[in-house]
């Protein structure tokens, strides 16, 4: 075999002639291939070469090569690595070794977060597309395969000009209607500091409140609740399309601030925790979560909000993607698929409201989920600011898993970042793949024998888009359910799997639920309770500038593992559904009965008396009588 030199020699010939710089011959081998601006064809170019350079396979060389590996010495060296590999070591991927999970030495360290750490879901809110107006609503439309995708509003972009003016090439995208309705008088904010506000403000404060809401506070006992409020955002668009002279109003400051997104809702609401904005790009609000979950275990508030928001409120971001070519020309998120052509632009807004577990079951506070460990980190020196990398990515899961103690092979869920991009997707899954097949290895016989059970992996944003800012959560809201229900929602736009994520997850068991699926059941693998096995799921999203985040989930506690694979798939909708209820707000008319529908009567009877009996209503149950709200 060749000596390390003498491949980083070929390595170096290689990329010197597929880019035409003879720079990289006897160069710095410690600099990024990336910067003369390689884009996925020459990519593929590279790949093709090096592997007919070193009689190598795409198992060896994928086509996401150069950006794993963005310099002639860390090419060099996993080639090498790739040369004296043995046949035996089969389960060897392009991102390098995998790195097994400690376990430790806590003799309890396969079992999840010890009881005080684990955290509650206790409130959930959003305003999704597709007409998600509710956190049920957008479990029927995920389970009922609609796709929110739509054409743009005529309202929000002047798409006739745009196209003729050959700026944006697609017309679709995926949107959250109404986003101007606000109830200013229910929030005591003057109808003109309203009028400067940011939608996007408008909307976090309602949603934040009803989330809280939903788990049983009102304005009364909000009010001096040393609660933190984590709100992830990367785009303020208002001060686009508003006029000059209301820029400079005596609002236009606060009403554009990224910063008062968070500080709106502690200062309306009265809460006296810790309240910031988060910008990580597209992890924002995940981030947004871990960072809620970090103050709640150190004691810093009794009670955290995590949201996420994004509006597309001006023309410009549609440019800058089009310009770069990143939207999908076809306007469908095609999440894992081998005609993945790009990214598809969607909106909204969603927040969960979280306390220790304890607490919550104490104080009788319904529980939608279970946070058992969280984890962000960031990319680090990448091939370039906006490269995913599978080490990075695989390292965010791996930590997060650590700190809820759950091993991969007792995760039945994962929730994809999943962008519907040739390459990022193929990254990601690979990224999980060594992970995963990593606790196979140490595991043994019995870890393998459960990671056979099937991973089940799936991406809301085929449905819904890519929320950017906002997409985490909506990951998160969903990944609360598919535990719950112990099912999985069919994965739009999936004809056939990419064949770059075949070949980096080869050796690995996994399954994505389609609509043609005959079974969307989800095995629990986790630990053994007096109910029978926990559900555990992860949750990831990437920040296109290098930050990951990663959540681990349980189903609620008391939910039976017992649920048959062969089970009808069922709604969200519970024993309520059909009842009919009598409702008395307590005080003002609370912003939620000024729906045409009241979405109360698609929530399950228990959800729905609990929040009642304490929260800001009073409610009297009548199968016979009731009222419709409008």
């Amino acid at each position: 075999m060749d000596s390390i030199e003498e491949i980083q020699q070929k390595v170096a010939g290689v990329i010197a002639g597929v880019l035409e710089d003879s720079s990289f011959v006897g160069g710095d081998a410690d600099r990024s291939i990336l910067y003369r601006g390689v884009d996925s064809l020459r990519a593929l170019e590279l790949s093709a070469c090096l592997q007919t350079e070193f009689d190598l396979g795409p198992d060896e060389v994928p086509n996401t090569f150069v950006f794993e590996n963005p310099t002639v010495r860390q090419a060099a060296e996993t080639i090498a690595a790739a040369i004296r590999a043995t046949a035996s070591a089969s389960t060897t991927l392009e991102f390098g070794s995998p790195t097994p999970l400690s376990s430790g030495d806590d003799e309890d360290d396969n079992q999840a977060g010890s009881e005080k750490a684990r955290l509650a879901i206790v409130g959930i809110s959003c305003r999704l597309p597709g007409g998600a107006v509710s956190p049920e609503r957008y479990w029927d439309i995920l389970n009922e395969g609609v796709d929110g995708v739509t054409e743009i509003p005529a309202h929000r972009l002047d798409l006739d000009r745009l196209v003729a003016e050959a700026k944006v090439y697609v017309r679709k995208g995926a949107f959250v209607s109404d986003v101007e309705h606000f109830d200013h008088e229910f929030f005591g904010i003057p109808a003109s500091e309203a009028e400067a506000m940011d939608p996007q403000q408008r909307l976090t404060l309602h949603v934040v409140y009803e989330s809280l809401s939903r788990a049983g506070w009102n304005k009364q006992s909000l009010a001096g609740l040393e609660a933190g409020v984590f709100v992830g955002n990367s785009a303020v668009e208002w001060s686009d399309v508003q006029p000059e002279a209301a820029l400079h109003g005596v609002y236009g400051r606060s009403g554009t601030a990224s910063a008062v997104l968070a500080n709106r809702v502690s200062h309306v609401l009265g809460l006296g925790g810790v309240s910031v904005t988060v910008d990580s790009a597209c992890s924002s609000s995940l981030v947004a979560v871990d960072l809620a979950c970090q103050a709640l275990r150190e004691g810093r508030c009794q009670v955290a909000v995590a949201a996420g928001v994004h509006l597309h409120l001006s023309e410009r971001r549609w440019i800058q993607l089009c310009s770069t070519k990143m939207l999908s020309p076809s306007a469908r998120c095609r999440a894992f698929d081998a005609q993945a052509d790009g990214m598809v632009r969607g909106e909204g807004v969603a927040a969960v409201a979280i306390m220790p577990l304890h607490l919550a079951l104490a104080q009788g506070r319904p529980v939608h989920g279970v946070i058992l460990g969280s984890w962000a980190n960031h990319a680090g020196k990448a091939a370039n600011i906006t490269t995913p990398t599978g080490q990075s990515q695989r390292r965010a899961v791996s930590a997060a898993l650590r700190s809820a103690k759950v091993r991969p092979s007792q995760v039945s869920y994962v929730e994809a970042h999943g962008t519907g991009t040739a390459l990022g997707d193929p990254i990601e899954l690979g990224a999980l793949a060594s992970v995963f097949s990593a606790d196979s290895a140490v595991g043994g016989d019995d870890a393998k024998s459960s990671n056979e059970e099937e991973l089940v992996i799936g991406s809301a944003k085929a449905s819904i888009g890519h929320l950017e800012s906002a997409s985490g959560l909506a990951g998160l809201i969903k990944a609360i359910f598919v535990l719950k229900q112990q099912q999985a929602t069919p994965q739009l736009h999936l004809g056939g799997l990419n064949p770059e994520i075949e070949r980096a997850t080869r050796g690995f068991h996994f399954r994505i639920v389609t609509p043609e699926s005959e079974s969307r059941y989800i095995a629990p693998k986790g630990q053994l309770t007096d109910e029978g096995k926990e559900t555990y799921g992860v949750v990831s999203s990437f920040g296109f500038s290098g930050t990951n985040a990663c959540v681990v989930l349980a189903a609620p506690p008391g939910l039976s593992s017992s649920n048959s694979p062969d089970a009808p798939i069922t709604s969200s909708l519970g024993p309520g559904v059909g009842k009919r209820f009598l409702m008395t707000p307590s005080g003002r008319e609370h912003p939620l009965l000024l729906r045409s529908e009241c979405e109360l009567l698609d929530s399950d009877e228990k959800l729905v008396a609990s929040t009642l009996r304490l929260g800001p209503y009073s409610a009297v149950w009548d199968d016979q009588l009731g009222t419709q709200c409008r």
